[in-house]
């Protein structure tokens, strides 16, 4: 929930009622991209934010949000994956759960959802999941080149597309 009801503009002068501009109060996820544009995503969708206005180029529930580069990535409470460039999304790919995580790497994108860990190569070949657990929040981090960390519950695991998992530590009552 966000808490703040004026946050400092650091592109105008003065501050900026949040409130006036409409950023979704049930924020999800944050990314911060190499313009300097603040992205949000939420129920109302994935919104944009400059310091002065709020643009929401989907409106659909989001749940997960990546600045990699150019792009933007954007994963969806139906499991749908987009690929922002700029305000322009394109679909890349749908996962069969709610993403809650993404992180890219240098050859794809991996993406955690309820139904698992998946990678999503740079030509857009999906691979069926690497990981299957029960649902329960997963984050993820990126780990080399071509890698994850992924914590499941307790369970800390590093993983590499095309290999077995590494469970690397787990953390008992």
């Amino acid at each position: 929930m966000l808490c703040v009801a004026l946050a400092r503009s650091t592109y105008g002068q003065g501050f900026v009622n949040v409130q006036s501009v409409g950023l979704p109060m049930d924020v999800r996820a944050l990314a911060h991209d190499q313009h300097g544009f603040v992205w949000s995503a939420g129920e109302r969708g994935v919104c944009r934010f400059d310091g002065l206005e709020l643009v929401c180029p989907i409106d659909k529930p989001a749940t997960a949000l990546r600045a990699d580069g150019e792009y933007l990535w954007a994963g969806l409470a139906d499991g749908s994956l987009f690929r922002l460039r700029g305000l322009s999304p394109r679909i890349w790919a749908h996962t069969s759960g709610r993403i809650a995580s993404i992180v890219s790497s240098a050859s794809g994108v991996w993406v955690a959802s309820t139904a698992g860990l998946m990678f999503i190569g740079s030509r857009n070949t999906k691979h069926e999941p690497l990981l299957l657990w029960p649902e329960g929040t997963l984050h993820l981090a990126r780990n080399g080149d071509d890698g994850v960390f992924a914590a499941v519950g307790k369970n800390v695991m590093a993983v590499q597309a095309n290999r077995p998992a590494t469970l690397l530590f787990s953390l008992n009552d």
